[in-house]
This record gives structure tokens, C-alpha cells and sequence, in this order.
């Protein structure tokens, strides 16, 4: 028999493009580069397409402070309190990067002042570890509990007192905290005090890339 002819050849599996849509709607972001992203979504690309780590697009533009991708993103219909793997919210995100006028913008859109990420730190709490008050205020303005609670019971003034962030816990006796053992506790915890754990900021996209950059070593 002849060899069989290239178009009895074994056909290839069509490749998936959803991930080269993802990045490239993630690019477009990162760049707030709203002409491009009304264009990729006008193709069909999904607005709360994912990655590995649970990421949206929102979340990148809240995270990174690309407050006008944040707008078109919203209107276009993207889940304002969708949540990557690590619990974090666009609203979380935006707080604890300091992006203000994201912070803003989200909030005004109707997303949670209090979804808490998977250690029970929402964005108030996270904001006020941050030392940043002027979010930390309009979260409280938004609908925070002052006195939320981390999962091991620590609240931001609970973390303010221990960590020394005199001006971080003036701000939330001002706004109406409850003391911390009754008043009693010092900026300087007593000894053998158990003292809340440094905050870090934990971004899945983040710790990704630095994973990455890791093993390519």
C-alpha cells in the first residue's frame, strides 16, 4: 500500500486558548489598558476567567491600583466579591496594597467591606496591620466591625498594641474599639505575653511568580 496521504494523518487536538485569553486580559490590566480590555471581552473572553491561584482580573486591577480597569471590569459585569485561594477579596486586595481610590471605587459598586480571607482577616483588619487609616476609615464608613477578629481571637487593636502602631490604635479607640484586657495591656505586651504574629500580605499571584523565579534558578 502508498503511504497514507496528509489527510488521513492523525489530526491534532485543538489547543486551548483560554489560558492565552486569561493573560492576555491580565495583561491588559496590569497596563489599565481599558481600550483592551473592552476589546477582549467584546471577543467573548470570560470576565472572571481564572488562574491558578484563584485570581480574576478584578482582583489583579484592585491589587495593582488599576482603578479605571476596575470600572470597566465592574461594568461589565465582573464578581465584585469573588475571592482568590487564599480568601482574599478585589476589596481585601486593593486595602492592603494601599490603592485607595480601587478601595473606593469597589465599595461604591456594592462589594463587602468584610469578606475575610481563609485566616479570618478581612480588609479592615488588614488595612489597620498596614498602618493605613484613611482606607481603614472608609471601610469602617462602608460597614467594618471594628472589633472583627482574626481566627485566633487577635482584633487590629489587639495587633496595633502588640506591634507598637501607637497611631494605628489611637485611630481605632477613636473609633470606638474595644480595649484590649480591659485597657490594661501597654504598648509594651508583658512578659510572656503571647504577641500576634507579624502580618504579611498574602498574595497567591505573588508568592506564584516568586515560586517560579525560584526554580528557574
Amino acid at each position: 500500500m502508498g503511504a497514507c496521504s496528509s489527510k488521513s494523518a492523525v489530526k491534532k487536538a485543538p489547543s486551548d486558548d483560554s489560558s492565552t485569553d486569561r493573560e492576555s486580559l491580565f495583561t491588559a490590566v496590569e497596563t489599565d489598558n481599558t481600550h483592551q480590555i473592552a476589546k477582549l471581552l467584546k471577543r467573548g473572553i470570560d470576565v472572571d476567567a481564572r488562574d491558578e491561584n484563584e485570581y480574576t482580573a478584578l482582583l489583579l486591577a484592585a491589587e495593582t491600583g488599576a482603578t479605571k480597569s476596575v470600572g470597566t471590569l465592574l461594568k461589565a459585569g465582573a464578581d465584585r466579591d469573588a475571592r482568590d485561594s487564599f480568601g482574599r477579596s478585589a476589596v481585601y486586595a486593593a486595602a492592603v496594597g494601599g490603592k485607595d481610590a480601587a478601595v473606593a471605587k469597589l465599595l461604591e459598586a456594592g462589594a463587602s467591606p468584610r469578606n475575610a480571607d481563609r485566616d479570618g482577616r478581612g480588609p479592615f483588619w488588614a488595612a489597620c496591620a498596614t498602618r493605613d487609616t484613611k482606607i481603614a476609615a472608609r471601610l469602617l464608613q462602608a460597614g467594618a466591625d471594628v472589633d472583627e477578629q482574626d481566627n485566633n481571637g487577635v482584633t487590629a487593636l489587639r495587633y496595633a498594641v502588640a506591634h507598637g502602631n501607637a497611631d494605628v490604635a489611637e485611630f481605632l479607640r477613636a473609633h470606638g474599639a474595644a480595649e484590649v484586657d480591659g485597657g490594661r495591656l501597654s504598648m509594651s505586651p508583658a512578659v510572656g505575653e503571647e504577641v500576634p504574629e507579624t502580618f504579611t500580605n498574602p498574595s497567591p499571584r505573588s508568592a506564584g511568580e516568586a515560586s517560579a523565579g525560584a526554580a528557574s534558578l
